[in-house]
């Protein structure tokens, strides 16, 4: 029973820190605090839905077209939102205000398109194939999840810190103005920022929604608060703390379950969080915080 639950407390991690990692992204390179992800996170898992359900579309097109569109929505927000309040000078409170307004908008058109109701995945979108070892249980579906989890954490690492696009989202993350001083076209950065910030939040919707074969217009909103819990815990702009720190809170809330408190497990993850702010707020792999020039 540990290993099995060992198991699933990464599976749920592992979403986790899809999520957080675009949320990190946003939040590190431009300072923004970007709350619509988790509308971004709902809107994918359902376009994957309704192009399997309705238009009978395979589901590794399905997905691809979802997280592309998680990424395109993000864009949107950057152009029509996020970007004419940055050239106005508008604040970090600003933003946060314009991105919980750009939730609601997004949720709501969630909740027209679903009429609120739960829907699941067509039998047979996934093979229902199992594998029983040693009392451990093992499903198609979570080697999937986890697998394309680990390439995309990954490939997220090696972008930020080998590729010319990471290289120059690391430097607006340090400072806009000296980007610019360097020949960095900062705005197109930015939008490739959103864009990939998105398609994170997308990808971890799809996944969820396949996980617990469950789609709902309120499913991304609890991801947030874990999100942001995740980088707080792990270090702020930290992609290996925030991915720590997410597998710390997806354990947590399983054995939680199995310890009989599962009604808790929201107590024990910010529990966490207070704890880390506590004892040790710059988080697990966090710097002190620099002022940007």
């Amino acid at each position: 029973m540990l290993l099995q639950q060992l198991i699933n407390g990464i599976l749920t991690g592992s979403v986790y820190a899809l999520f957080a990692l675009g949320f990190n992204l946003v939040l590190g390179a431009l300072n923004i605090l970007n709350v619509a992800q988790g509308a971004i996170f709902t809107l994918s898992a359902f376009v994957a839905y309704y192009l399997i359900s309705v238009y009978h579309l395979a589901f590794p097109f399905a997905f691809l077209v979802a997280v592309l569109v998680g990424g395109l929505i993000n864009v949107a927000l950057e152009v029509l939102i996020f970007r004419p309040l940055r050239t106005r000078g508008g604040t970090s409170m600003s933003t946060l205000v314009a991105s919980i307004g750009a939730s609601m908008i997004l949720i709501s058109i969630a909740q027209l398109i679903s009429g609120a109701q739960v829907e699941r995945f067509p039998f047979g979108t996934i093979p229902d194939i199992q594998w029983n070892n040693f009392d451990i249980r093992i499903s198609f579906t979570q080697v999937l999840v986890l697998s394309v989890t680990v390439l995309t954490m990954a490939g997220t690492y090696v972008m930020l810190n080998k590729t010319r696009l990471g290289k120059a989202i690391r430097t607006i993350a340090f400072s806009e103005r000296i980007g610019l001083m360097l020949g960095i076209p900062t705005i197109s950065i930015a939008r490739w920022t959103f864009f990939v910030s998105g398609a994170l939040g997308g990808l971890a919707g799809v996944l969820l929604g396949i996980m617990y074969n469950s789609v709902y217009f309120l499913m991304g909103e609890p991801y947030v608060l874990k999100g942001f819990a995740a980088i707080v815990i792990g270090g702020f702009g930290s992609v290996t703390g925030v991915i720590v720190a997410s597998m710390m809170i997806g354990l947590a809330e399983v054995f939680s379950t199995v310890m009989g408190i599962g009604k808790f497990k929201d107590v024990v993850t910010f529990g966490m969080l207070f704890l880390f702010l506590l004892l040790r707020p710059n988080g697990l792999f966090g710097r002190d915080e620099e002022v940007r020039p």
